[in-house]
Formats: structure tokens, C-alpha cells, sequence
């Protein structure tokens, strides 16, 4: 499940690039992290803020979590160690708070690494570390960046055994593997018990969606069944509903009530 805002008009491009141009000018690294630090406001966006929140799952939700509503714009890569991409409109991702906060994604990031043991090397920078501010390790980012792929070409959410946990399922050693895995452990996906909960809630009321769904098929009430395509954009967890699709032949009640109403596997 992508994230995928609409491209930027010419207007929003020169904008975002006017609020980089003083990152760059900054004499020093340092002074780039500063500025950034110093001059990040998600209203400075203007309609390119509004273009990446009308993009949330759902309508609303952050985009990594699914389930709270996203109403910050995170950094993928943190402007912390890469102030040139604060205002980087490939870098904004719509988050919640707790997603967002040091407890979780925070300023956190780590680069492909072949040679070490996840397949990831951490370079988050530690604020009780001394000495001058350097910029970090090249590489590419051990997030997965939902703007480029589908998370779910990678892990899978294990429904059939009732865990409600992810999994990842990409071929060890790969670059997608490593990112799963990076992502699901730094944002805490499996062990935020509230978080699996509410997965477990959604699974439990997708069903009952689906039941309305298929009541309204057999009745052929057109105007019932409209009604509920639209209520399914108002549903949290919309991974559950992705999940439910993709695993219906191990998943027997839900393959029974698709098998009645198979137009929704399109919706």
C-alpha cells in the first residue's frame, strides 16, 4: 500500500526549492543542521502540505502506523542528518505524532549495509555523543520508503494464527528484507500493543462490513451497496482489509462472504 501524493505544481516546486536555497547557502554542515532545526514549519508548505495529507491512507491515518490520525509530516530521511532535505517533497511522509516521536521514528536512520549482520548499519546520531556535528555515512536509507513500493511486497500481517503481528517475507538478504525489518523494529509496529489490538478490532469489523456487503448484493439494493463502498474509506487499519484479500483462500469465513460478493475484491 503505496503512498502516493500528486506531483507538485511549477508554483509549489519554486516554493519548496526557495525554502531550501538557505540549507544551502549555509556555510557549515552544522550550520545546515541549525538552519533546518531552526527554520522547519510544515505550514511553509503551503498546497504541496495539502497535496501529501490528502494522500493518507484512508483520508486521514498515518502512513505508518495506519491507525492514528497523521497529522505531521515526518521526515523519511530525518533533517537532523540531512538538513538539505527538509523542505525535499520526496522526503515528507504524513505521520502521526507517536510514529513520529523520539520513542519511535524520532530522528532514527540507518543505510544499507552489505557486511553487517541485518543487512543495515545504524547511523542515528546521539545527542550525549561530543565532538563536531559531521554528516553521516553515505548510503541508502534502511527505511521503507512507501512512496516507492508497496510494504506489503515485503511482510506479510499474520491473520490465519491470530498473532495480528507483521512479518517479514522478503528473501533474507535483500535489500527489502533489511528495510522491513529496520522499519517494523524502529517504529515498533509488533510490539506497540495497542497497535495490534486495533488490527485485530479492524479484522473483526472488516467482517462484519463485509456480511453488510453481502446482505445488500443478495437484496440487490444498488443504493445500500454504494453506501458501504464509500463507508470503506472511512475504516482504520486498511492493511487488515489489503490482508484479508491477499490470504482469503487460509482465511475461511472471509473466503465464504468474497465467494458472495466478489465485485468487492475490486473496491
Amino acid at each position: 500500500m503505496t503512498f502516493a501524493p500528486r506531483a507538485l505544481t511549477a508554483a509549489e516546486e519554486v516554493l519548496l526549492s526557495s525554502l531550501t536555497k538557505p540549507l544551502v547557502e549555509a556555510e557549515t554542515y552544522a550550520d545546515q543542521v541549525a538552519r533546518a532545526a531552526a527554520t522547519w514549519r510544515a505550514d511553509k508548505l503551503g498546497t504541496a502540505r495539502t497535496a501529501a495529507y490528502e494522500a493518507r491512507p484512508r483520508g486521514d491515518r498515518c502512513v505508518y502506523c495506519q491507525d492514528n490520525e497523521g497529522r505531521e509530516l515526518d521526515h523519511l530521511r530525518p533533517k537532523a542528518l540531512y538538513p538539505l532535505l527538509t523542505f525535499a517533497w520526496t522526503n515528507l511522509i504524513p505521520a502521526c505524532s507517536i510514529c513520529g516521536g523520539a520513542d519511535h521514528k524520532g530522528a532514527k536512520d540507518a543505510v544499507l549495509d552489505a557486511s553487517s549482520p541485518n543487512g543495515w548499519k545504524e547511523i542515528t546520531r546521539r545527542s550525549s555523543v561530543g565532538g563536531p556535528v559531521a554528516p553521516p555515512s553515505v548510503g541508502p536509507t534502511a527505511w521503507w520508503n512507501p512512496r516507492l513500493g508497496d510494504p506489503l511486497r515485503a511482510m506479510k500481517l499474520d491473520i490465519v494464527d491470530d498473532s495480528f503481528l507483521f512479518e517479514v517475507i522478503a528473501e533474507p538478504g535483500t535489500s527489502d528484507h533489511a528495510r522491513m525489518e529496520w522499519t517494523i523494529n524502529t517504529l515498533r509496529l509488533n510490539r506497540r500493543q495497542s497497535l495490534v489490538r486495533q488490527r485485530r478490532i479492524a479484522y473483526g469489523v472488516f467482517l462484519d462490513w463485509l456480511g453488510a456487503v453481502v446482505e445488500g448484493a443478495e437484496a440487490g439494493n444498488a443504493a445500500r451497496l454504494a453506501q458501504l463502498r464509500g463507508n470503506l474509506r472511512d475504516h482504520n487499519q486498511p492493511v487488515v482489509w489489503a490482508e484479508m484479500k491477499r490470504q482469503r483462500t487460509d482465511l475461511p469465513d472471509v473466503s465464504l462472504l468474497l465467494s458472495k460478493a466478489p465485485a468487492v475484491l475490486n473496491w
